[in-house]
């Protein structure tokens, strides 16, 4: 079992690779493309929106074929679309080949994240949080990785290239490790809450709990995109940080987040889950007041990275929670959360958008903090545990 552990640690890793490396291509295919910026952010949805329309499709295919099935043929769409995201000329093709690329990713996510709970209910102890850290990490050498390979003077195809072929080579060099469909049956039996006959008689997408922490997700997430699209605007527009440098504050949140959850794993084999919740959103909450009202620079980031350490395992701790639903099945669960989840950091910065509009940047991010709060506060003091199944 710990060799499928770090298989799941590996494919995590992966995912975060493939995703970040769309970043440093945006900027060659708006100008390849000659959009405007509108166009760019309308092009860019379509990502998102492959990932929302997989996920639930991933859930079907997860229970007649198994996760490590659905993680190769995620790396395999992957794998193939993102170097065509490097050479297409056209906005049709390019939105497109974006969908497949966020199916694949969607699917992938929905796929690794069941494994993970998988592996999680066979240990018996805590591993999301670590696995979504090793996730951060990959989305920190995505850029890396593709910026090194440009610079050696290749021509940029082949940067893309190679990072889907060690895409692919992570992932199959793992397969055999991952676990079969007979092993992710036995480990769900083994959950004696769980029959066939409960499960349909609850709903499984339907189910009320499941939804709930759902929308929790979908308020995390939210949060979380909201900190990536107007951030760098907060320092920039109210903190008078140059805008080439304004991405420095989502660099300090994202590099506290990936250190926070390595570690994660230890402070919820020590805290109870409400605990690290609610705590955790009260430091997110302190975090967004420090990047709003300190008028010193260095005060504002340290409001990033407060961000960062709070939230960063908040999420992990849903989908362990998700998956621990009574009849429910992982697949199923995992499904609900990461749908909603990514609905949200669609959705979310968006309406925080028309907040901006009407009154400020910081109203928006002070309404995506308090949010945080409100989540953290709702899920250490409701009964959520009396729906779960019990820990053998």
């Amino acid at each position: 079992m710990k060799e499928s552990k770090r298989a799941t640690q590996l494919i995590f890793l992966a995912c975060g690779i493939a995703l970040s490396s769309w970043a440093p291509m945006i900027p060659l295919a708006k100008d390849r493309l000659s959009l405007i910026d509108s166009e760019l952010g309308l092009l860019m949805l379509f990502l998102g929106f492959g990932a929302i329309v997989a996920m639930p499709i991933t859930d079907w295919f997860i229970q007649k074929f198994g996760c490590r099935t659905a993680i190769s043929a995620a790396s395999v769409l992957i794998s193939l679309s993102l170097p065509f995201l490097m050479i297409i000329k056209n906005w049709t093709s390019m939105s497109i080949c974006l969908f497949l690329f966020g199916s694949g990713i969607g699917m992938i996510d929905v796929a690794m994240n069941a494994h993970g709970a998988l592996i999680e209910k066979k240990l018996k102890k805590p591993i999301m949080s670590a696995l979504h850290g090793l996730y951060s990490i990959g989305g920190l050498l995505g850029p890396i990785l593709f910026g090194f390979i440009m610079k050696i003077n290749i021509p940029t195809i082949y940067s893309a290239v190679i990072i889907s072929i060690i895409i692919l080579l992570i992932v199959f060099s793992q397969y055999k490790t991952l676990l079969s469909k007979s092993e992710e049956k036995n480990i769900q039996k083994s959950e004696q809450e769980f029959t066939e006959s409960r499960l349909k008689k609850k709903g499984g997408w339907l189910n009320p709990v499941l939804l709930i922490v759902g929308m929790m997700c979908f308020i995390g997430f939210s949060s979380e995109g909201a900190l990536l699209d107007w951030g760098a605007l907060l320092l920039r527009d109210t903190k008078g940080i140059n805008e080439k440098f304004a991405g420095i504050g989502f660099a300090c949140f994202s590099i506290a987040m990936a250190a926070m959850r390595l570690i994660g794993d230890k402070i919820l084999s020590k805290f109870d889950q409400g605990s690290v919740v609610f705590y955790g959103s009260i430091i997110v909450f302190i975090g967004y007041l420090m990047a709003i009202l300190s008028p010193s620079i260095p005060l504002s980031l340290l409001g990033f990275v407060l961000i960062g350490i709070g939230g960063a395992n908040i999420v992990p701790v849903f989908f362990s929670v998700a998956a621990s639903i009574k009849n429910v099945n992982i697949s199923t669960a995992i499904s609900v959360v990461t749908t909603l989840g990514y609905t949200g950091m669609l959705v979310g910065p968006a309406l925080l958008g028309i907040v901006s509009q009407h009154y400020s940047t910081s109203v928006a991010l002070f309404i995506a903090g308090l949010l945080l709060l409100v989540v953290g506060i709702a899920f250490k003091f409701s009964n959520l545990s009396s729906f779960l199944k019990e820990k053998k």
